[in-house]
């Protein structure tokens, strides 16, 4: 009995999720790139941590003023280790997104969320001993985590400037050495093409 009724609910979505995709037209898509300037934030962004994002992305129109698609941003900060060298941490996030557009013309405000698959590395750490020799005390890690990614910005044509806060999770634990939360903002500028279908 269960059974059968289960099998009639699952028949009744799979229509009606049928007859809402057959509504939809799509219309357009694009694919873009682009890049900017990031900066760890909180207790791991302490002393600069800036450094540069790079992003690619595409998505499909399912409304004129909705559009769902893929991101791969790729993110690198700059800080100075215990001896006062410059390192570099680096995170990259692999998101299905969605993006809501306020006007449907050339310029538009928008709003959208990611959510997917966040790639961090914590660099190897070194000691220099009395004769100046440098030894590597622990290798390179990563660790892979939730990726949350709200973001705010504007389309102008096919060019589009977005504000974007990541929420990557922890960074990976190294034994004798403070983890934090790879949190971190990223404003760039880009270019979208688009294809109209």
């Amino acid at each position: 009995m269960f059974t059968t009724k289960r099998n009639l609910l699952l028949a009744t979505c799979l229509f009606l999720s049928l007859g809402l995709f057959a509504q939809i037209e799509i219309e357009k898509v694009y694919a873009g790139a682009g890049l900017g300037f990031t900066k760890l934030t909180g207790d791991i962004g302490e002393g600069g941590s800036g450094g540069l994002t790079y992003f690619v992305d595409g998505a499909v129109y399912l409304m004129p003023k909705l559009a769902v698609g893929v991101e791969g941003n790729f993110n690198l900060h700059g800080y100075k280790d215990a001896n006062d060298d410059l390192k570099f941490r680096s995170a990259g996030l692999y998101l299905a997104k969605a993006e809501y557009y306020f006007m449907d013309n050339n310029f538009s405000p928008f709003a959208g969320l990611g959510l997917g698959v966040a790639n961090i590395q914590r660099p190897e750490v070194t000691q220099i001993d009395a004769n100046g020799n440098e030894t590597v005390i622990l290798e390179e890690k990563n660790k892979f985590n939730l990726g949350v990614s709200p973001r705010v910005g504007f389309v102008a044509g096919g060019f589009h400037m977005e504000f974007i806060y990541n929420l990557a999770g922890k960074e990976p634990s190294i034994e004798g050495f403070e983890t934090f939360n790879y949190n971190f903002w990223t404003l760039s500028l880009g270019y979208r093409y688009i294809f109209e279908l």
